[in-house]
């Protein structure tokens, strides 16, 4: 059965998953992690996107990025993978497939959906019964987000600036934003999710050349 087509465009934002074949591990050690954000800061020279958060756990990792128009999501997706299979394969001696088939990517409706989807996935720690609270996960973007640490590699002020236009307040406000979604049934959101309930419709691609609908693998 041929795959479905991937909608793509510049400026796109996209909820990202990538799982481990039979859901095997796919971070060993805090040097395979590190090596996933050396990579990660390499695509991002070299396609122009943005990542606005991520976590890494043990047997997949989730990224929410947003689309230039140097590099389609596949593509950049493409070099990411590939150069980290060749990465854990060498560290851990080991060949063949690291991932589960060709990664998961949900296109986000950004004015809708994308505060809540990037909640999600700084929660995803919580949710996994890894840690009790999100900033006790070394392994995601949410310490970034509320000042305990530093990531030159994601882009935070959109995600903040959409919690509050006063810079003064951002930060309270998305620790108690994150707060409350420990409250929510992450199942039914995540469910909704996976199957398209929160991708935008067509309607919503800009108009603009420089937007132009295309097709990608």
């Amino acid at each position: 059965m041929p795959r479905n087509p991937r909608l793509c465009f510049e400026g796109a934002f996209y909820h990202i998953t990538s799982r481990g074949d039979n859901k095997e591990k796919i971070f060993y050690n805090e040097w395979d992690r590190k090596a996933m954000f050396s990579l990660l800061k390499e695509a991002k020279s070299k396609f122009c996107f943005r990542l606005h958060a991520y976590t890494l756990m043990q047997n997949h990792f989730h990224f929410v990025i947003e689309t230039s128009e140097k590099g389609t999501i596949s593509e950049i997706m493409h070099h990411i993978n590939g150069k980290y299979t060749k990465h854990f394969n060498s560290m851990h001696k080991r060949s063949g497939h690291l991932f589960q088939g060709r990664f998961h990517g949900v296109l986000i409706d950004k004015d809708n959906y994308l505060l809540e989807v990037t909640r999600y996935v700084h929660l995803n720690p919580v949710r996994a019964g890894l840690v009790e609270h999100p900033e006790e996960y070394k392994w995601s973007s949410y310490r970034h987000y509320i000042g305990l640490a530093r990531n030159d590699f994601v882009d935070k002020e959109l995600i903040l600036d959409m919690i509050s236009p006063d810079r003064s307040n951002q930060v309270t406000m998305y620790l108690n934003f994150t707060k409350e979604g420990l409250k929510l049934d992450f199942k039914k959101f995540k469910d909704g999710l996976y199957k398209g309930a929160f991708s935008p419709k067509k309607k919503l691609i800009p108009n603009e050349p420089k937007y132009q609908e295309i097709v990608c693998n």
